[in-house]
């Protein structure tokens, strides 16, 4: 019902969707929350639950080429607790995000209770398919990211990111585990212009508060309270 009253926003001009507040479990296997361009998806308090599967990769929200959406005031509630990790295909079910942007620009998860996930808080990533939308503006705020498997963010690629005021912390359960981690995943993607400020971060099993990978340009962190340390290499 959710992902059909996107897509009537969007076939109707509708710039914003404000759920009757409750908590909806979502079928994440079969129905993941795809949101659509020029939306503004208001949660208004409540919490979308992933419904317990056995998958090792599962978007709970997933913004996929798509521009000028935001995301905010609500709960997203992962299956880590109830999760079937016997599905041997990928052994680590580290996959399980609970957003997931990739090929979008111009958006903003702001005042989100995230935890619980299998593997990401949330997830930013881009393909490089040139003949596909870019990743870039992206503005993660004032969100609380916690107790999941991976790491409270993950960046692939990304053209300007601000990470700001966020509280992000006990991340343990599998590799790299850390508060955010920016890793390239192949010599063709990249990141550049990104910002981490006025974060707490901490508890995280691998030891590194923010952790990066390669060369990064116009990267900043300045101004968080961080339990452990940076780690580049």
């Amino acid at each position: 019902g959710i992902n059909e009253a996107i897509k009537y926003a969007n076939e109707n001009n509708i710039n914003y969707i404000k759920l009757e507040k409750g908590t909806y479990l979502i079928d994440v296997v079969d129905n993941e929350i795809t949101l659509m361009s020029n939306i503004e998806f208001d949660l208004n308090g409540s919490t979308l639950k992933v419904l317990s599967n056995s998958e090792p990769r599962y978007n709970l929200i997933h913004i996929i080429d798509a521009q000028n959406v935001k995301v905010k005031n609500g709960i997203l509630l992962g299956d880590r607790e109830t999760h079937d990790y016997t599905n041997q295909t990928q052994p680590t079910h580290e996959w399980g995000h609970g957003i997931k942007i990739e090929q979008a620009k111009d958006i903003e998860i702001s005042n989100l209770d995230i935890s619980l996930m299998t593997g990401d808080g949330i997830d930013i990533n881009d393909t490089m398919d040139e003949n596909k939308m870019r990743t870039e503006n992206i503005v993660i705020t004032r969100n609380n990211i916690h107790h999941v498997r991976r790491n409270g963010i993950s960046v692939g690629a990304v053209d300007t990111l601000e990470i700001t005021y966020n509280s992000i912390h006990d991340i343990s359960g599998t590799n790299p585990q850390s508060g955010i981690d920016i890793e390239r995943n192949n010599a063709n993607q990249f990141y550049k212009n990104v910002t981490i400020s006025n974060n707490k971060i901490y508890n995280h099993k691998s030891g590194s508060s923010v952790a990066f990978f390669d060369t990064a340009e116009n990267f900043k962190i300045i101004d968080n309270e961080l339990s452990d340390r940076i780690s580049a290499n």
